[in-house]
């Protein structure tokens, strides 16, 4: 879980090469589309679901420990391994990460 975003967890959809590639270039855009909305839109839905969950536990007298991840950070960091992995995804996927975490190397 970063800091500043909510914590959200992958869900992927997955289909034969072949059968998607005859699929009309068009309809393939209007699909990726609507799934990409209907993705965000359940992200907030679980957000919001793991807010109230929290406050419920928590009114029960759970205790939930916040993490300041730095300390990890700077860890990973003086191993290598965030330099590692940027340069094994690359530039582009890089910046996209950092656009959530910030900066990491």
């Amino acid at each position: 879980m970063f800091a500043d975003q909510p914590h959200v967890d992958g869900w992927w959809f997955l289909m034969n090469h072949q059968a998607w590639g005859q699929i009309p270039p068009d309809l393939q855009t209007i699909f990726g589309l609507v799934t990409n909305d209907a993705a965000m839109i359940q992200r907030v839905q679980v957000a919001q679901q793991n807010t109230q969950l929290k406050g419920e536990l928590a009114a029960k007298g759970l205790a939930f420990n916040d993490v300041d991840p730095a300390p990890f950070r700077a860890l990973l960091s003086k191993a290598g391994f965030y330099q590692k992995r940027k340069e094994r995804f690359g530039a582009e996927q890089w910046s996209l990460l950092e656009e959530y975490t910030g900066s990491l190397t």
